[in-house]
């Protein structure tokens, strides 16, 4: 099959888990057999993100696995029609499906849901109690259901998500692909004081709000009981209150080339999120390097981890805090832990694992039945164009 893979960005596969996965993803297909070019719907945009040498390197990666980068939408087909257009989160297919619905009508228009962002959003309005935050979750709920029900197949991270989906939307055929996690042949030394790890990055609220509870409600009790324990926080933008936690015995690193070294000597990593959905690649990421993880119910979704077996779950802050101090006090038990999660990552979400789901993702994709098409169809794709236009020329003026 031909594929076009379409987003807003590149696949920073180094630095996010969701990229990771959208990489090895295509990489899968490549190696499979099949054809797929990337469709950069914002190369001005991704490129001022980035930087030129950052953004040179990911469009690098991507011609290295065979995936040509087109830069910007096509306005006609020139070539060769792709079998399927495959949309990287629901905000990007909002934006963009009934164009391509004009522009390769043979075409299956796949929406990766990368998670089910409105859960998260409900979420975070339980926690808060807060009527805007309900209202917000309310309205990204409509606009990520409807922009599904447009599609003629939703890929999810999760059985839970799928199942979600089934109920909300009948009919609408759905496919697992879960996180896939790198196992790194890297040798375990711990450091030689007890040592704590967060992993995350701050541009994503669940794991501000995580690092902020984790310091005021658990490492207190922490570090009274372990005194010469050592916190490591990794992530970029963080913010002015989480820089500031640094001190003698927390050290804010933000972002760094590689997040290996300190999987590789921390005792215990924690993911201490009260408000989350989908699978949280910190927790997969921590199992794939054989470290013991400490995390709440929003860490374990997706990844089928039993409490006590291959990961610590706990609920409240207490019990989080009892369940590290156990863990940083009995070095057979992190590794018991250690090993069974590390099983758990061979053997369903490794590169390995998800590879032998690609051909029934490319027969579900091939089989999925075409939605209805818009009735005006090139009334659409002008509107998109004329507002691309005055986007670029015009709207800015105004913002």
């Amino acid at each position: 099959m031909r594929f076009w893979i379409v987003n807003s960005e590149l696949p920073w596969h180094d630095r996010t888990s969701g990229g990771l996965r959208l990489f090895t993803l295509i990489a899968l297909l490549r190696e499979a057999g099949h054809h797929c070019e990337y469709v950069l719907s914002t190369p001005e945009a991704e490129r001022r993100r980035l930087g030129a040498t950052d953004y040179t390197r990911y469009c690098g990666d991507l011609a290295a696995a065979g995936v040509p980068v087109l830069e910007g939408i096509p306005r006609r087909m020139n070539g060769v029609a792709p079998d399927a257009v495959i949309f990287e989160w629901f905000i990007v297919a909002r934006e963009l499906l009934q164009r391509f619905r004009w522009l390769c009508p043979n075409a299956r228009l796949i929406v990766d849901s990368v998670d089910l962002t409105y859960q998260r959003w409900h979420a975070k309005a339980d926690l808060s109690g807060l009527p805007e935050d309900r209202a917000h979750a309310e309205r990204v709920e409509r606009e990520e259901l409807d922009t599904y029900a447009a599609a003629d197949l939703v890929l999810t991270l999760t059985d839970e998500d799928a199942r979600e989906l089934d109920q909300r939307l009948r009919g609408l055929p759905s496919f697992n692909v879960p996180n896939i996690h790198t196992l790194h042949d890297v040798k375990r030394e711990e450091t030689a004081t007890p040592s704590v790890l967060f992993i995350g990055s701050f541009s994503h609220q669940p794991n501000v709000d995580a690092v902020r509870w984790f310091h005021a409600e658990i490492w207190p009790a922490i570090s009274r009981r372990v005194p010469d324990v050592q916190w490591m926080i990794i992530g970029a933008d963080a913010p002015p209150d989480i820089l500031a936690l640094s001190d003698a015995r927390v050290r804010v690193l933000g972002r760094v080339p590689s997040t290996a070294p300190w999987l590789a000597s921390a005792w215990v990593s924690i993911a201490p999120l009260r408000f989350g959905a989908g699978m949280k690649g910190k927790v997969g990421e921590a199992l794939a390097a054989e470290i013991p993880v400490v995390t709440t119910p929003f860490g374990i979704q997706g990844y089928g981890l039993v409490d006590g077996e291959s990961v610590m779950v706990a609920s409240d802050a207490e019990t989080f805090a009892d369940r590290v101090i156990r863990l940083l006090a009995d070095r057979a038990l992190r590794a018991n832990l250690a090993a069974s999660g590390l099983q758990t990552i061979q053997n369903h979400f490794s590169r390995h694992a998800v590879a032998q789901r690609i051909p029934a993702l490319v027969s579900a994709i091939a089989t999925a039945p075409l939605r209805r098409r818009n009735r005006f169809p090139r009334l659409v794709h002008w509107s998109s164009i004329v507002g691309d236009w005055w986007a670029r020329h015009m709207g800015w003026r105004f913002r």
